[in-house]
């Protein structure tokens, strides 16, 4: 049995390429836990008394960052901090 041609979005027939200059100015959101603990994996430091300045830190910071710089076309992340969730589901 044949599958049907697949429309990606815009209504379009051709196979997307994905982005290869961010041309909107929108950024990818990443939702970071400011939770305590398991420090190994994400940690989230403020630097100034104001706490305007805030670095990033762990293994998952490590691994996704190394993933963004292996595609072949440029992703700008733009972290948003969860203020100790409950749970994850």
């Amino acid at each position: 049995e044949r599958f049907r041609q697949v429309i990606w979005p815009g209504n379009s027939t051709t196979v997307p390429k994905g982005w290869e200059i961010p041309t909107n100015g929108k950024k990818l959101i990443v939702g970071v836990p400011m939770k305590k603990g398991f420090f190994d994996f994400v940690e989230v430091k403020r630097r100034s008394i104001n706490n305007a300045e805030t670095i990033l830190s762990g293994y998952s910071i490590d691994v996704f960052e190394a993933a963004l710089k292996k595609l072949p076309y440029s992703v700008i992340p733009k972290y948003v901090y969860l203020k100790s969730p409950v749970n994850y589901d």
